[in-house]
Parts: C-alpha cells; structure tokens; sequence
C-alpha cells in the first residue's frame, strides 16, 4: 500500500515540476513518463540481483533509503532546474531523461521484490499485493494533486517519502521474525 502510494506523489510531483522546465504538457509526459518507466524497469531487472532484496527488512531498508533519496532530490531539484532554465529544449529533454531515470531505477526495484516475497512466502497472495497496489497507487495520485493544491508540489512530493520511508521501517521492522529466503 506504502509503495504504491508513495510511488504516485513521486510520479505526480516529477511529471508537475518537468512540466514547468519543460513547459509542454505532452513533451513532459513523453520525456518524463518515458524516462521513469525505463528506469523502474531496469530497477526492477536489477533488484532481483542483489542480496539485500532477498528478505522483508532488505527491502525495508531500501525503501527507507529510496524515500529519503527522493525528499533530497526534491530539495534539489528546484535548484538544478532554475538553474538550467535557459538551455535550448533539446538539452533540458537530455538533462529530464538524466534526472528522472536513475530515480526511477531506485524506485523500481522495492514493489517487484515484495511480489517475489510474497509469491515465495504465500503462493496464493500475488494477486492480492497487485491489488492492494493498484489501489493505494490510485489514492496516491489523488492525494498527490489534492496535497498539491493545499501545500504545493514540494509538500506533496515530501509525503510521498515520508510514505517510502514508513512503508520501508514496517516492512523492516515486521519483518523481524521472518527469515531470509534463498533465491539462488
């Protein structure tokens, strides 16, 4: 439910702050979306190759890492993009694809790692988690635009890591008993 929330506010703070740098609606939707969904991609390609994401408190500790990453980068970001304003399109549309990919790659591998969890510990709950995350990533992207109004793309962008961060300590600390699975 965590991941899926926090999952969309970040999404929906990245595609509102492209789209002012970019200033095209559907430029920033190509670019950014293009961008982040390579990147959750190849994050989920990779996060089935390291250890860490093996076992439940792994992979609350990258979700915890993954949610902080994402509230630096917002404070960040603004910076990075005012500064770079004035460059032509086609450097700004290089500069989003840098940006937002390698975020994407951090925020691709925690999901696909609790589904191969969840499958191995619970055969019969896969579709479930699929579920659960389809609907919080719904609740996500409304109150994304819904805390964007009232406190601004930052504000919204700084719950949804604060979602990571508390999705990634329960799976941490629920985890405590649970021991690691061996993926080999």
């Amino acid at each position: 439910a965590g991941l899926g929330a926090g999952f969309m506010m970040v999404e929906i703070h990245l595609l509102q702050r492209f789209g002012l740098f970019l200033g095209y609606p559907a430029l920033t939707l190509a670019v950014a979306l293009f961008a982040l969904l390579i990147g959750t991609g190849g994050g989920s390609l990779l996060g089935s190759r390291f250890a860490v994401l093996s076992r439940p408190g792994g992979v609350g500790i990258v979700a915890m890492v993954v949610g902080v990453v994402c509230g630096l980068y917002g404070l960040l970001l603004d910076g990075a993009l005012s500064w770079t304003l004035a460059w032509s399109i086609s450097a700004r549309v290089g500069l989003t694809l840098v940006l937002v990919a390698p975020l994407g790659l951090m925020l691709g591998a925690c999901f696909p790692a609790c589904l191969r969890l969840g499958g191995l510990q619970h055969s019969g709950i896969v579709p479930w988690l699929w579920t659960v995350n389809g609907f919080f990533s719904v609740l996500g992207s409304v109150g994304a635009v819904s805390l964007g109004m009232e406190w601004g793309a930052d504000g919204a962008l700084g719950v949804g890591a604060a979602v990571y961060v508390m999705a990634g300590a329960v799976l941490f600390w629920g985890s405590r008993q649970i021991p690691a699975i061996d993926l080999a």
